[in-house]
């Protein structure tokens, strides 16, 4: 995740969904990292598995969001203790293709 958001500078901070997410749209830097991720991964087997229900649909935009502190990326690790105390959130925008 934090090598995915370094394209919104050096030290982007991600806030509450209505102060300060970051929008990742396909095709962006950034969007493929967050797709591989266990929860990317997870909202794409799901949308490859139940296509024949839903229909052929792709993941169009991924925004990335706290839902209590906010968290100010520092290079390319992170600290555990402090991503889990901001509790990240993830949301997967999904069209028709």
């Amino acid at each position: 995740m934090n090598q995915a958001v370094i394209k919104f500078g050096p030290f982007p901070t991600i806030s509450k969904w209505n102060t300060g997410r970051l929008s990742f749209a396909q095709g962006e830097e950034g969007f493929d990292s967050i797709l591989g991720s266990p929860n990317g991964r997870g909202c794409a087997w799901f949308l490859i598995s139940h296509k024949e229900a839903l229909g052929e649909r792709t993941i169009t935009q991924i925004e990335v969001f706290t839902g209590v502190l906010a968290y100010t990326v520092v290079g390319t690790t992170y600290n555990e203790e402090t991503v889990q105390a901001s509790k990240l959130f993830l949301l997967f925008h999904v069209q028709d293709v």
